[in-house]
Order: structure tokens, then C-alpha cells, then sequence
């Protein structure tokens, strides 16, 4: 805000308009606008306190900020070229587990194939033999109640004799067949077993390593996460310092120092702006 604006300001709150609002927003907008030019400053005049007695200590607080920084930024660079060659150590080795036991991985799914064929088998003939109970029971049921009304005959005797000896016979056949692919099933389980035993065996190096590897990039990654903290903070301290020389630099009692002196169109921008944000406060407070 200019002179002219703020007094016309003050004319129009006369005739009742009124923009209290729009001061105090536009007022803090330019105070952050000048925050920034004071960093900006003293970023690029600090150097000229270095044999100001008043001033040099903050000199060498700046210089101690900007070479931690730098040392920081370093450190921090390695560090991540270190956690980046570790992780990519590490998908090797997670893919190494996969690559080093694949004929194995193929053979045991073959084998878990085989095993789920010989349980369907087992099941079915399961079945099979208790349908032919439940054929061989009915055959009793029928003679007894038969017999205790005495109407079985030999006839129906010989028959049933014939049909449970058939039943007898397939229910043997069933049996021994249940028992070969029994014994087939632990054959299969056996091999599966040792398949899975040689794949442990096969990948426990890969898989250590690569827990290893997981192990130092979080081991890292927490120094790392650290590290950027302490910048971080170090950042805002050097910003804080930086706005501070700009404070001292643009302030109308130093426009003969070297400094203020280098960067005296800055200065005058930031002068137009504290002016700007006075008026504007002061019109804001008309209301």
C-alpha cells in the first residue's frame, strides 16, 4: 500500500467502506514477502560481516552452519548411494530364492499334483467300498426278515450266496487297491518331503542373505532419517540466522555498511515494503 491509498483509505472509511479484512490478509501476504527478502539478504551479504566487530559472530555462526551442512549433505548423499546398492543387493538375493530352487519348485508342484490325484482315488474308492456294505447289509436285512416270516427259500438263498460273494470278492479287489494307492500316497508325501527339505536347504543361504541385507538398509535408513533431521534443523537455524542479517543489513541506521551498500536496490524493495504493510495495518486499525 502507498501513501495515496492509505489516506484515501481513510477517506472512503468517511463514507463508511470499509476493508479491514483485506488489509490485514494483504499485510500478512507482504510480511511473509519480506521474511523472504531478509533471508535472501543475508544469504547474499553475510560474508560481509566477516571483519564486522559488532556483527562477526554472526559470521562464523553462519560459516559453521553452512560447512556442517555441506558435511551433512555429503554424508547424507553416501549414504543413500549405500542404501540404494543394498536394496538392490538385496532383490538380488529375494530373486536368487526363486532362481536357485525353480526345478525343485516344478518338481514338488508335479508331486502335489500326484498327491491330490491319489487322495481323489482313495476317496473314491472309499465309496465304492461302502456302497457294497450297504448292498451286503440290504442282502441281510432281506434273508432275515425273509427267514422270520419263513418264506425264504433255497432259491432265494442260492442267489444271495452268489451276490454276496460277488460283493465279497469286489470288496477285496476295492481294498487292495485302497491299500496300493495308500502306499503310493506315503511314497509321494516321502518325496514331497525331501523336495521341500533340499529347497530349504538350496535357499537358506539366499534367504539369510537377503534378511541381511534387509537388516543394514533399516539400520541405514535410520541414520539417514536422522541425519536429514539434524539438516533439517540446522537448515531452519541457518534461515533464522540469515533473516537476522537481513534485518540488521536493510535497517536505515546501516545504509553505509558494505553490505547494505552491495545490495541497495534489495533494500529499497524491502523498504517499500515495510511501508507498504504499516500503512495497511494502520488503515485496517482506522476500522
Amino acid at each position: 500500500m502507498t501513501t495515496t491509498q492509505y489516506y484515501a483509505a481513510s477517506f472512503l472509511k468517511i463514507f463508511g467502506f470499509q476493508r479491514k479484512n483485506t488489509w490485514l490478509t494483504s499485510a500478512s501476504k507482504e510480511a511473509h514477502l519480506l521474511d523472504e527478502a531478509e533471508e535472501i539478504l543475508g544469504e547474499l551479504a553475510w560474508e560481509y560481516f566477516e571483519n564486522d566487530t559488532e556483527n562477526d559472530a554472526l559470521y562464523w555462526k553462519i560459516k559453521s552452519f553452512l560447512t556442517q551442512r555441506a558435511q551433512l549433505s555429503k554424508s547424507i548423499q553416501e549414504l543413500e548411494s549405500e542404501a540404494e546398492e543394498l536394496q538392490q543387493s538385496r532383490h538380488a538375493a529375494l530373486a536368487n530364492i526363486e532362481e536357485s530352487s525353480l526345478s525343485l519348485e516344478r518338481n514338488r508342484g508335479k508331486l502335489t499334483e500326484q498327491e491330490s490325484s491319489i487322495y481323489s482315488k482313495i476317496n473314491d474308492l472309499s465309496s465304492q467300498a461302502s456302497q457294497l456294505k450297504k448292498e451286503r447289509d440290504g442282502i441281510n436285512s432281506k434273508l432275515s426278515f425273509l427267514a422270520s416270516e419263513e418264506e425264504l427259500t433255497e432259491e432265494i438263498k442260492e442267489n444271495s450266496h452268489r451276490e454276496m460273494l460277488r460283493l465279497k470278492n469286489s470288496f477285496q479287489e476295492l481294498k487292495k487297491e485302497k491299500e496300493k494307492q495308500e502306499v503310493l500316497l506315503l511314497e509321494i508325501q516321502k518325496e514331497i518331503s525331501t523336495t521341500l527339505t533340499k529347497i530349504t536347504h538350496i535357499q537358506e543361504p539366499h534367504a539369510k542373505k537377503a534378511q541381511s541385507l534387509f537388516t543394514k538398509t533399516s539400520e541405514l535408513n535410520k541414520i539417514l532419517s536422522e541425519k536429514k533431521n539434524i539438516r533439517s534443523s540446522l537448515q531452519k537455524e541457518c534461515r533464522e540466522t540469515f533473516i537476522k542479517v537481513g534485518q540488521i543489513l536493510s535497517h536505515p541506521d546501516n545504509k553505509a555498511h558494505p553490505g547494505s551498500r552491495a545490495h541497495s536496490g534489495l533494500i529499497k524493495q524491502m523498504k517499500a515494503i515495510r511501508k507498504s504493510i504499516f500503512y495497511q495495518q494502520s488503515a485496517a486499525q482506522l476500522h
